[in-house]
């Protein structure tokens, strides 16, 4: 079996002068009654040579969703006036798309905890840290609990605040009325 990543950019430039010459000469042919007979043929040999080229060559053509797609271009190229379509120059750029996405896949290494933070990507499947700087966090449910009790606290920590700034400001202003009488 050949090893994934062995299509050179010259095997890709050969495949896309091959569909590109086959869909223009599928077109000019459209125009003659033997025409018909002769795309069918054309489209018989690329269709089953152009997936087991692929295949050799390290591209998965076997899997689920390439061959589908596959499959629809082929069933596509059988349709009279939708042949004239450059259905195979479409399935040779979408096939060279899908094998640079896969190599840049490949290449870039996965993200590291610190370097997936500064992405914020962020990993479902992670659980959150059970403790932070060696303090233990309490559960979520009872997190969300003592904010409220934090909040409810710092509320009435305020209303005992400011009364008393309250009854000294009106005793201040009090206290300037009486001088100024």
């Amino acid at each position: 079996m050949a090893q994934k990543g062995s299509m050179s950019a010259g095997k890709w430039f050969i495949l896309y002068v091959i569909s590109g010459f086959v869909d223009l000469l599928q077109i000019i042919l459209d125009f003659f009654a033997i025409g018909i007979v002769i795309n069918r043929v054309i489209d018989i040999f690329l269709g089953l040579g152009l997936p087991i080229y692929l295949h050799l060559n390290g591209i998965p053509m076997f899997e689920t969703k390439n061959l589908m797609l596959y499959i629809s271009v082929f069933i596509g190229e059988e349709i009279p006036l939708v042949d004239a379509l450059p259905l195979w120059t479409f399935e040779v750029w979408r096939m060279h798309k899908n094998y640079i996405t896969s190599q840049l896949t490949e290449a870039v290494p996965a993200l590291t905890p610190t370097a997936q933070a500064m992405s914020g990507i962020k990993n479902p499947q992670q659980t959150p840290p059970l403790n932070k700087d060696g303090v233990r966090q309490p559960p979520q449910r009872q997190r969300v609990q003592q904010i409220k009790v934090n909040t409810s606290q710092k509320q009435q920590e305020a209303d005992i605040i400011s009364p008393d700034f309250n009854q000294t400001s009106e005793k201040s202003s009090d206290d300037d009325l009486k001088e100024a009488a």
